[in-house]
């Protein structure tokens, strides 16, 4: 009977030091990290991650209540031993599970690491574009002969959000053409205020457009290297109208487009009563190229 008495007495010594050291490892243990998109950083013990959530334990309460979080709301878990698992904000894993079974037993220490910024931030850029192809003067009594259209200087792209991004330029454009064995050059300093889309990494190649607006200052008209005023010859040295571009972006620096301006204002300046009120129309190809990632 004293035997069996010293038997039980062992048993329950026994019994509460594994308890005891079963508690020390939990209160011990390292916790995991759970880090959403919004940084916001959840340290936690993750007993349980499933097809939709992540199931933890409160560092303060290692066996305390459960709590879970969606995967959807999650950027990545780092574990104790430093091993980084992300997901790519729709549920899905986009490095190897790991099993349960061993999140438990994690004991190493690991280095508390800030949030890292989400990629492909939309940044502001600048670039260069450049263009060519054709133009012609409009007026109320007859169209004028086609002529070459060249232009080319400096743009930006500008985030306004997610999706669109403002795209302002200043250009140079050279309208000329030839009569007889006379070329006469117009000159202009264009600015142009347009909206165009963000490029959209999930696609090689995505459709471009930029719908905006331009106004144009005449610079000089040249004629066999003699050189002339716009008010000189009675015609406005400022016009306005709009412009649109359609093509396609191949990268986030590189966009080809076909692009056409139409002139809303005249160019007369003190013209008599019953002259014919001319305006410009262009059309012709561009590239586009942004600098910086």
């Amino acid at each position: 009977m004293k035997q069996l008495r010293t038997l039980l007495t062992l048993t329950l010594v026994v019994s509460g030091l594994l308890a005891s050291l079963t508690g020390f490892g939990q209160a011990n243990r390292r916790p995991d990290q759970i880090v959403r998109y919004d940084n916001t950083v959840i340290d936690a013990l993750i007993s349980e991650i499933d097809e939709t959530s992540v199931s933890y334990r409160k560092t303060s309460a290692p066996q305390g209540a459960l709590y879970r979080v969606k995967k959807s709301e999650i950027s990545y878990v780092r574990y104790t031993n430093g091993e980084v698992e992300r997901f790519d904000g729709k549920g899905a894993k986009t490095t190897p599970a790991r099993p349960t079974a061993m999140v438990a037993s994690r004991t190493q220490p690991a280095a508390r690491l800030a949030p890292v910024a989400r990629a492909n931030e939309a940044k502001t850029r600048f670039g260069l574009t450049v263009g060519g192809g054709a133009g012609l003067f409009l007026s109320s009594v007859v169209n004028s002969d086609m002529g070459m259209a060249l232009r080319g200087g400096l743009t930006a792209e500008i985030p306004l959000g997610s999706s669109i991004a403002l795209a302002p330029s200043v250009e140079f454009l050279r309208f000329s053409r030839t009569e007889s064995k006379i070329t006469t050059a117009l000159n202009y300093g264009v600015v142009t205020l347009a909206i165009v889309p963000l490029y959209k990494e999930g696609k090689s190649v995505n459709l471009f457009y930029s719908l905006g607006a331009y106004g144009a200052y005449g610079i000089n008209i040249t004629a066999e290297g003699e050189s002339a005023s716009f008010k000189e010859l009675g015609v406005s040295t400022f016009h306005a109208g709009g412009d649109l571009k359609l093509g396609a972006r191949f990268s986030q620096a590189l966009t080809i487009y076909a692009q056409g301006d139409y002139g809303f204002t005249t160019m007369a300046a003190d013209a008599p009563k019953g002259a014919p009120q001319v305006t410009q129309a262009t059309f012709g190809l561009g590239i586009r190229y942004l600098f910086g990632n």
